[in-house]
């Protein structure tokens, strides 16, 4: 059995600790540290084939989410990283290949963060990675909705500011704004593929809010865990269910518009209370509960 021990609350205060082991007949035996191979916290996702462990982690010079090989001797290769939603609260999960196809790699993600708007609650992350937002897994046409909140980067705290879908915090869209898919639009909440050297990274499924975990029945039928959403920051939504789907390859299943039961966030019962509403605008003109994008 291997055991991955990765540290790093969502700050990254706790460093990861001998991060992979061996364990035989009651004995745990330290196979490497990623902390000496330069890899960052948090490393959720690792699967271990004819040698090979590959590990999902943060990229440590810039936090972005990634996947790298690692053989038994402790030689690493970075497969790819660049996914910016990890710079958030939100990293880079499970990776497995499906069975009879080896070659071929499924990794779980999620967005930066609740609902497409990335708020005050994202503060720690922005203060590391100014520029990190939300990204798509395909084009999409904004309706031009933007959420007031405190602004925490002045020193006033009477300061607020407006924050669009899609964007980094402080930047307001327009209706009718596009925003392109990324080039590595992988994660972003979905699960998604690539060959582990040399491949492509292409995108599976997508509209989930935080994939946490995959798997496949005896069918070969793929399903996924997700965490729902939280009422918190910018586009708070309250929908008390953390789903698990049957993931269908080139399917959308909602995030971030509709609940993980596929109903529109516009339904009253997915408000939250008063005190945690954030007003928003189309233009200067203040909106209701509607749907962000």
């Amino acid at each position: 059995m291997y055991v991955l021990e990765a540290g790093g609350p969502f700050l990254d205060l706790v460093t990861l600790a001998h991060p992979a082991r061996r364990c035989r007949e009651r004995h745990a035996e330290e196979v490497f540290d990623l902390n000496d191979l330069g890899l960052a916290a948090s490393v959720v996702g690792m699967e271990y084939e004819d040698g090979v462990f590959y590990v999902s982690h943060r990229d440590a010079d810039d936090r972005t989410g990634g996947v790298s090989a690692l053989t038994l001797d402790g030689t690493l290769t970075p497969l790819f990283s660049g996914i910016v939603d990890s710079q958030s609260e939100h990293q880079v999960n499970d990776v497995r290949h499906r069975p009879g196809r080896p070659h071929v790699r499924r990794l779980a993600s999620g967005p930066a963060g609740n609902a497409a708007v990335v708020g005050i609650d994202n503060a720690p992350f922005m203060m590391q990675s100014p520029e990190v937002h939300t990204t798509p897994c395909q084009d999409i046409t904004l309706t031009g909705r933007n959420y007031e909140t405190p602004d925490f980067r002045t020193a006033d705290p009477s300061d607020t500011v407006r924050t669009g879908a899609y964007v980094p915090f402080g930047t307001e869209t327009e209706p009718g704004q596009t925003i392109e898919e990324p080039r590595y639009a992988a994660g972003r909440s979905s699960p998604s593929t690539r060959r582990p050297i040399g491949g492509t990274l292409e995108v599976y499924a997508s509209g989930f809010r935080n994939v946490i975990g995959l798997t496949w029945d005896e069918d070969g039928d793929m399903f996924a865990a997700v965490n729902g959403y939280d009422v918190r920051g910018s586009r708070p939504v309250r929908d008390e269910f953390d789903p698990t789907y049957r993931v269908e390859e080139g399917a959308w299943y909602g995030w971030p518009d509709f609940s993980a039961g596929l109903e529109p966030l516009t339904d009253p019962k997915f408000e939250v209370p008063d005190p945690q509403q954030v007003p928003d605008y189309v233009g200067d003109e203040l909106q209701g509960l509607e749907s962000a994008s």
